[in-house]
């Protein structure tokens, strides 16, 4: 059990353990996830600690193995030594629990506003990004063109349980055209005005830290904004969209 969770077992895998070495087939099938190929592969992702666990337990994720040096407090897990379970993490020190699913795959629901994330190749800020729009409220984040795997695991990290309360799209050719029937927002660092929030869904086009969003999104985008920054030249990406985000969900 996870916090009183059930875990939802979707493959014939027999829990059996402890499991003492490095070398085991199990072992080395999930730490092939540790790399993008690994888990576009498998369509499988990888989840760690405590809370990670909980939050996607909770919501329901379908969950294919869990390993543990715990069994006590997780007792439908696979006991592994902890030799074994720093080999299964992908932090310098390992967590209590590792958790396989499947990759979750939600629809681009129509009408559902929309945080879009352009050219954000770096982990950490797709994960800050989608912990924030769950935190505000907006209902499907897309890593569209050029983006981080959502669900790497420093990603996932960075999210802090967020993937399991918004839903988390990968769209890596997705083109404004589209998001036909939305009002498209791209956020610049300079010359844009305070978005104007219409009737109709909102895709918020959120770029690079270093380079921002292609002149040609920018420029077929319904509307741009910029977030007066005073003497500091730029946000960090994470920072900026949350702001943003932060914007269209109280226009709402």
């Amino acid at each position: 059990m996870v916090s009183g969770h059930p875990l939802r077992w979707t493959s014939n895998r027999v829990a059996v353990g402890p499991i003492t070495s490095t070398r085991n087939a199990l072992v080395k099938d999930v730490v092939r996830l540790h790399g993008a190929k690994g888990r576009r592969l498998a369509g499988l992702i990888l989840l760690e600690g405590p809370r990670l666990v909980e939050e996607a337990v909770a919501a329901g994720i379908e969950v294919e193995v869990a390993f543990t040096s715990d069994p006590a407090a997780y007792p439908d897990a696979i006991e592994v030594s902890a030799a074994v379970l720093e080999r299964l993490s992908t932090t310098t020190t390992a967590n209590a629990v590792v958790l396989v699913a499947r990759h979750p795959d939600p629809s681009l629901r129509p009408g559902a506003d929309l945080a879009v994330l352009w050219d954000v190749s770096e982990p950490g800020n797709v994960g800050a990004l989608i912990r924030s729009a769950a935190a505000f409220g907006l209902d499907v984040v897309v890593a569209g063109p050029g983006a981080a795997d959502p669900y790497a695991p420093k990603a996932l990290r960075a999210g802090a349980g967020g993937h399991f309360h918004t839903a988390v799209v990968r769209r890596p050719s997705l083109s404004l055209s589209d998001l036909a029937g939305y009002t498209t927002v791209a956020t610049v660092a300079h010359g844009g005005a305070r978005p104007m929030r219409g009737d109709g869904p909102v895709a918020l086009l959120i770029g690079s830290e270093a380079d921002g969003l292609p002149d040609d999104v920018v420029h077929a985008a319904s509307e741009r904004w910029t977030i007066p920054t005073g003497g500091v030249e730029s946000l960090n990406a994470a920072v900026a969209g949350s702001i943003a985000m932060y914007e269209v969900a109280r226009a709402r």
